[in-house]
């Protein structure tokens, strides 16, 4: 019975040492800070960005860059010490950090500075200045350890205070010891404290001692936690203690029970030293071990540890066996502190189980080259040169197979597994089958003097039929039949009739699609397809100018994916896909993949489906995995767990619990797809820097919380410095930006942190951008930041309100000056007169009737002399004038800038039956008019039956003084006077304004006139062209206003 629980108790234990779950550590490049300082303390701050405190000061880590603090003599608010000892983030999101020999500072994130809290510091002073520890209570409280006493750091109104508890001797209820090195809080708000000699003192919020906690002997000198380093709360409500040299202690306060972990030399699932330094937990509720030599890792499920050490031949290993310190980010990856710089653990990073030579030495050769399977509790696989092997599935060891003595020495390619016989191919030794229940062998090998025997001896595949019919291929003599009678019959190339042998005497694959046909893999002859019934072959070659041709000759290895597609791998050109669709209706066109569509490599090796339906593939740069559902790849290297870059060819194997196998030059690999974390998370992105002329700009706030920025006119040369948060594999971040506003589509940065802009025009805009992530899972959403650039003051709009309102102005002051002008000239003419009349006093008579006849003349070409207004004659002089100056006007300004200013507008009034008008009439109408217009606008008989007014486009006005006076005409002139009423503008074309002349406009105006008579509209407005370029004759032809609308804008009434 006793050898029994021995036996199990050693199975128990081997298949925990080989269950071990494999962990790939990364550290970081030489050059990198991270890869060297003797990081003590880490943490993660609001915004994601690592904390490290070494002995070389302070960092902020975003995966590439880091933003140092360290201690500067001249600038008092400086970090106060290089060394860090611990770093803390309270609830309130401050980072306290703590230095041994500069006491306590607390980051001020706006200034990037520090206030201090030393031993003379007033009001909050600190019992001694290096600190091995800080918590922050439940009440919001700092606790500090430091090497002689006890600090409780508290706020009230922005000012600080401590408490100070030290050790009274000769009183049992204090503090037992003065070198407090751990805090830590229990859910019953009790605070314990691990001192360097005391062993635990335990105290309420508030500082009152309660108890001490000793294990082992109490009256003894040397009680196991007398010197405590490390104290951890559990998420069961356990304490975990780590001591100085005395291994580690657990305990359940529920019941008050200890255990104690010790190493022992002879037990690999112990702890790994009984130097504790820190304690941690995981998401994973896992047991983190911090110790003086290695990592220690504690599983619930087992009770045991696993251990982990640096290597000097893993470069994934740890980085060295001093272990301080630990943290998990907030995506779960394990960040590790050592005495040689910090190092990474992802869990999320899809890891393959290896196997070689180093891992398990009962290997003889890594070179591993083809997979076999009875049953579910081993595979049997093949070494090239050392037999075969094989691997049990219940604890993953590797032993050598019962028969392994018979094929130690052959060079194996392939295996195939036929009910209870295992079938062995080799490179130059023929075919070999095996008995698993008598373990008896025979050999197939070729004769030369046998037409019978196998037709070679280098066996590339074996396969079993639907007809339970064995197939074999060779290298160097194409396909074999084996007959129930031992003998075989051979298909090999036929120049002659190449119906009857395959492409390639060269087979490196067989495979039986769901048709029944037998597909031949070759090297350098394309594909072949057999068909068993008749006996014939058909071929499939690559072909130059054919893009659905297969697209190498060396298309070596194949699979039948679940929906019937049949994939051809090939040795340089990717993949040939040959769909179910196709290959049932004898179409034999070819779709392909390579590196266009994501493929790292186009050597495939070997092909298999997963039980996701996920294609994978080896090749000679790693592993891939192509997923159908997204078209996408995802590639795996020597950062997976990969043992090798380059793999063997058709070393694929899929096992019967869905473990995907890969066998490659230096041993082989495996990963169960279903058991890779999907948590997959993309980089979160942050700003680092704004910079103006290459020059950080001072923002005077955290960029975390900058949300908008406002640039000046002058600031020509704007930068914007981001990263996004993968600490996973930070190399392979990239990296998308736009401005919305300014850019039309995102811009691919690349592995580009920046994105610069210059001479950005004046308004608003917002920064965008995101980052993907080796999966190509881009951040939804990314960064965003609101940017104003302000305009220079002479693009304001109340500058262009300024500008409008002055040339209005300039317009009207000249309008007025020439209305005086002609006062003026007036006047002189009565006085030129006048002395002409003095001086001519003898020719009085006939002067005169010259004076009367020179008036005359001046009334009938400047005043009408029936109404008074002015007549046609004025107009022409004061037109030409006006629309020289507004021409220049329009010519001299932006086109944007021309809507902006003021036309001319032309009413034209035109009386029916003038015949019938009297005259009292008439200066009833001009009567109107002149009430009606405003007062600067002018009115202007045009002709005997016409009258016009001239004024400045305001709104609307014009419609609605042309709405006005056609109410009122039929009161003033009576009922059986008709008229007609129409309005155009100067310039006509905004567009082109000196298309039209003034003339050309008076005509279009005229034109009005006649298509409202005749379409009986009392009035019609023609605004400005619809289309351009602009004819205008076509309008003054147009006769139909629904024509004539389409070519202009119009307004009718």
């Amino acid at each position: 019975m006793k050898n029994i629980l021995l036996l199990l108790f050693l199975i128990s234990l081997h298949f925990s040492v080989f269950a071990q779950e494999v962990k790939l550590f990364k550290n970081f490049g030489i050059d990198n800070p991270m890869s060297y300082n003797f990081v003590r303390t880490i943490v993660q701050d609001k915004d994601g960005f690592m904390w490290f405190g070494s002995s070389e000061g302070l960092d902020r880590f975003d995966g590439h860059q880091t933003l140092s603090f360290q201690h500067d003599s001249s600038r008092p608010s400086s970090l106060s010490s290089n060394v860090i000892s611990r770093i803390l983030i309270d609830k309130q999101q401050r980072i306290w950090v703590g230095t041994f020999g500069g006491g306590l500072n607390l980051y001020r994130e706006t200034t990037q500075d520090f206030l201090h809290f030393t031993t003379k510091t007033k009001n909050a002073t600190l019992t001694n200045n290096s600190v091995n520890a800080l918590f922050e209570d439940s009440e919001g409280k700092i606790w500090v350890a430091t090497e002689n006493g006890l600090n409780i750091l508290r706020s009230h109104d922005e000012k600080w205070s401590t408490q100070q508890i030290f050790q009274e001797l000769g009183n049992p209820n204090s503090l037992t010891h003065n070198a407090v090195l751990s805090i830590i809080e229990t859910r019953n708000q009790e605070i314990w404290v691990g001192t360097n000699g005391g062993g635990i003192s335990v105290f309420d919020l508030q500082g009152h001692f309660i108890k001490s906690i000793k294990y082992g002997d109490q009256n003894s000198a040397t009680y196991v936690n007398k010197f405590v380093s490390s104290l951890h709360l559990d998420i069961n409500e356990n304490v975990w203690i780590g001591t100085v040299d005395s291994g580690l202690l657990k305990y359940t306060p529920s019941t008050e029970q200890f255990i104690h972990f010790q190493l022992n030399v002879d037990d690999q699932s112990t702890i790994s030293s009984n130097a504790i330094s820190n304690i941690f937990q995981d998401s994973e509720q896992n047991i983190w071990i911090a110790t003086d030599n290695g990592l220690s890792i504690y599983n619930y499920k087992t009770n045991h540890f696993s251990r982990y050490n640096y290597s000097p031949n893993n470069p994934y290993s740890i980085s060295n066996d001093f272990v301080l310190t630990f943290f998990e980010d907030n995506h779960k990856v394990m960040w590790i502190g050592t005495f040689s710089g910090v190092n990474r653990w992802d869990p999320n990073l899809a890891t393959f189980r290896q196997y070689s030579t180093q891992t398990d030495p009962v290997l003889k050769n890594h070179n591993i080259t083809s997979f076999a399977q009875f049953d579910k509790e081993n595979i049997y696989f093949s070494t090239y040169s050392a037999g075969i092997y094989r691997l049990s599935q219940y604890d993953n060891s590797i032993s050598t197979a019962d028969f392994n003595a018979s094929f130690s020495e052959y060079r194996i390619m392939t295996m195939f597994a036929d009910e209870n016989t295992l079938w062995v191919g080799t490179r130059a030794s023929g075919l070999f089958s095996i008995n698993l229940t008598t373990k008896k062998v025979i050999s197939y090998s070729h004769d030369a003097e046998n037409n019978n025997s196998i037709s070679a001896n280098s066996i590339t595949d074996i396969i079993k039929d639907r007809n339970g019919n064995l197939w074999v291929s060779t290298f160097h003599q194409g396909l074999n039949l084996l007959n129930k009678d031992g003998t075989f019959k051979r298909f090999i190339k036929n120049k002659l009739n190449r119906e009857k042998g395959p492409g390639s005497n060269h087979v490196v694959q067989l495979l039986e699609d769901d048709q029944g046909f037998i597909w031949l893999a070759t090297f350098g002859g394309g594909i072949s397809r057999f068909d068993p019934m008749k006996r014939t072959f058909k071929h499939f070659s690559h072909e130059e100018n054919n893009l659905n041709s297969i697209s190498d000759d060396f298309s070596w290895i194949m699979l039948l994916d679940n929906n019937k597609n049949l994939w051809f791998g090939t040795q340089s050109s990717g993949f040939s896909i040959l769909s179910r669709e196709n290959r049932q209706n004898n179409n034999f066109s070819f779709t392909h993949l390579d590196t266009k569509d994501g493929m790292k490599s186009l050597t495939v090796y070997g092909i298999t489906q997963d039980a996701y339906d996920d294609i994978w593939f080896s090749t000679n740069k790693g592993i891939s995995r192509y997923s159908l559902g997204d078209k996408s790849f995802k590639h795996f290297n020597l950062t997976h767990g990969l043992v090798d870059l380059e793999y063997t060819h058709s070393a694929v194997f899929r096992s019967m619990d869905n473990t995907l196998y890969f066998g490659a030059g230096k041993g082989m690999n495996s990963i169960n797809p279903e058991k890779i974390n999907t948590s997959i998370f993309s980089p979160e992105v942050r700003l680092t820097s704004i910079l103006k002329l290459n020059e950080p700009m001072p923002l005077g706030s955290s960029l975390s919380k900058l949300t908008q920025l406002e640039f000046d006119y002058s600031e020509q040369l704007i930068s914007f410095e981001y990263v996004g948060l993968n600490y996973a594999a930070p190399e392979s971040t990239r990296y998308k930006y736009r401005l919305l506003g300014f850019d039309q589509e995102w811009i691919d940065a690349g592995k580009s942190r920046r994105a610069t802009y210059t001479n950005l025009p004046a308004g608003s805009y917002q920064l965008q951008v995101i980052a993907a992530n080796n999966d190509n899972m881009w951040s939804e959403p990314g960064l965003s930041l609101d940017i104003v650039v302000k305009p220079a003051p002479w693009n304001t709009w109340w500058a262009y309100v300024l500008y409008a309102a002055l040339i209005a102005l300039l317009l009207l002051t000249y309008s007025r000056f020439l209305n005086r002008k002609l006062l003026i000239e007036q006047q002189q003419k009565a006085n030129l007169k006048q002395q002409v009349r003095d001086k001519t006093q003898e020719f009085h008579l006939k002067n005169v009737e010259l004076e009367q006849a020179n008036k005359q003349l001046e009334n009938a070409a400047t005043v009408d002399k029936v109404t008074g207004v002015k007549s046609r004659r004025y107009l022409d002089i004061y037109i030409e004038q006006a629309s020289q100056l507004m021409s220049q006007i329009h010519e001299n300004i932006l086109p944007v800038q021309r809507s902006l200013l003021p036309r001319l507008y032309l009413v034209m009034i035109k009386l029916e039956n003038i015949e019938q008008v009297t005259n009292s009439q008439l200066v009833n109408l001009t009567d109107l008019l002149l009430y009606s217009r405003n007062n600067e606008d002018l009115v202007i008989r045009w002709a005997d039956d016409t009258f016009v007014i001239i004024g400045y486009e305001k709104d609307d006005n014009t419609r609605e003084l042309v709405t006005r006076l056609t109410d009122r005409f039929a009161q003033v002139l009576g009922h059986g006077i008709k008229s007609n009423v129409a309005y155009s503008f100067y310039p006509f074309n905004f567009e082109q304004p000196m298309a039209l002349s003034w003339d050309q406009v008076s005509v279009i105006a005229e034109h009005a006139l006649k298509v409202a008579r005749d379409n009986n509209m009392n009035w019609l407005g023609l605004y400005a062209p619809k289309v351009q370029p602009f004819n205008y004759l076509d309008v003054i032809q147009q006769q139909d206003v629904g024509e004539l609308s389409k070519l202009v804008k119009l307004k009718q009434g």
